[in-house]
């Protein structure tokens, strides 16, 4: 979630400090009292980073900007003392029912991940969509989705399709401070017709906007979660719930390919709008505007920025991620 909004707020032009060499942010802060902060409006902390907060000598009184928590942890849980300490508090895994009844007036507020700039890149490594499916996905993360492999193996086992259904054996992350390259993942993306995304650890899963961005055919687990302008089932993907609904789509789309070159043309142009990490982060501002935090912004760190227009438009001095 850091790397998205860092990436989103980069493209917007902001300037991001990190407090860590980690997610895009390139420089090392030390802040070791809340004094350190008192040039900075807005200091945005995730979901494990209060520790930080907390270690800081002096008054917190000192500080006179606003305070925002990034929760990206995987399941609904809302963190009481991130949330007491937000003056907006940002959830990722964040519950419909819940989220419908605090929606228009509370300072608890939905943020998905989204489509970073790497996710697009297959398109640079496909020369054509030569499969007709792919599934990749951790089974360590979810038992659902070991089920679900096993009916693709079966499923896929006397039909003519170019399918692929397991793992690449690469790693998007490791100790340099930004995601590694994926090449092989993102090549079967983009050379895909169809692809499946499943719930792993949370609902909100990367491979379902990395699928999207590929402009492959999302085929997705449904998911109980907030999502702000949610991809439409049907229109720009399409659902399931349970494996024979899965089967029911899979029959679907391999008899109507028309169907699949739409759907995924429609999703793939509706995500870059709504869902790219730079519309993620201009929503990140105006969910701040929203919810009367003024001019202020956050994001697992700390921002200076001023409102220079009525619209909702941004000019940021400084951005510090915790």
């Amino acid at each position: 979630m850091q790397a998205t909004l860092t990436e989103g707020l980069l493209s917007l032009g902001h300037e991001v400090v990190g407090y860590f060499m980690a997610n895009y942010c390139c420089s090392n802060l030390e802040l070791k009292n809340w004094e350190d902060l008192a040039e900075y409006d807005l200091i945005i902390f995730g979901e494990s980073q209060i520790k930080y907060l907390k270690r800081l000598r002096g008054v917190r009184s000192s500080f006179s900007g606003k305070i925002i928590c990034i929760d990206g942890a995987d399941d609904p849980k809302i963190r009481v003392k991130g949330y007491l300490l937000a003056n907006v508090y940002f959830k990722r895994e964040l519950n419909q029912t819940i989220s419908r009844l605090n929606f228009l007036h509370s300072s608890i507020l939905p943020i998905s991940f989204a489509i970073e700039k790497r996710y697009c890149l297959g398109k640079e490594l496909a020369s054509k969509r030569d499969l007709d499916f792919v599934c990749m996905m951790n089974l360590n993360t979810n038992p659902y989705r070991k089920e679900v492999q096993e009916f693709l193996d079966q499923y896929f086992l006397n039909k003519q399709l170019n399918s692929y259904v397991g793992m690449t054996g690469e790693s998007a992350y490791g100790s340099e401070p930004y995601p590694l390259e994926t090449p092989i993942y993102y090549s079967k993306l983009a050379g895909s017709r169809i692809a499946l995304s499943m719930h792993g650890a949370g609902q909100d899963c990367a491979r379902y906007w990395e699928i999207l961005a590929s402009g492959a055919l999302l085929i997705s687990q449904k998911m109980t979660n907030y999502v702000v302008n949610e991809p439409i089932d049907g229109e720009h993907c399409y659902y399931f719930d349970s494996i024979p609904e899965l089967e029911k789509v899979l029959n679907f789309v391999f008899a109507n390919p028309e169907v699949v070159e739409r759907v995924a043309k429609n999703g793939l142009e509706f995500s870059l709008e709504y869902h790219s990490s730079k519309a993620r982060a201009a929503y990140f501002l105006g969910g701040l505007m929203s919810y009367k935090v003024g001019i202020y912004l956050k994001l697992i760190g700390v921002i200076r920025i001023f409102y220079y227009n009525l619209m909702i438009s941004w000019q940021l001095k400084r951005i510090v991620a915790i």
